[in-house]
């Protein structure tokens, strides 16, 4: 069976004025039937991983969702880990942290 979580990217970008830097909401929401026990960052081609505050693990089937903040800079290209109760891995690289206008 394949796992894959359903990712809702309904971008808000907040930028300051003097500011490069956007702060970008990700809504991660778990369609699979496991629940989601951690997801990491790293940017694009890079090993950095960073964990993600998830607040707990997100039950499948749609009933485990978070909304998480993202601050990227002129490059929104990251990697994402996604691990699974049971050990599995989904890998989506890369993700597009670019916001969309309105």
């Amino acid at each position: 069976m394949r796992k894959r979580l359903f990712v809702l990217l309904g971008v808000i970008a907040l930028q300051g004025p003097a500011s490069a830097s956007q702060t970008c909401y990700v809504d991660f929401i778990n369609d699979a039937q496991d629940s989601v026990v951690s997801v990491e960052h790293a940017d694009a081609g890079s090993a950095a991983w960073t964990s993600v505050e998830l607040g707990g693990p997100l039950q499948g089937g749609y009933a485990g969702q978070a909304t998480v903040a993202f601050h990227v800079g002129q490059d929104a290209l990251r990697d994402l880990l996604i691990e699974f109760a049971g050990g599995k891995i989904l890998e989506a690289r890369p993700f597009s942290l670019t916001p969309k206008s309105a």
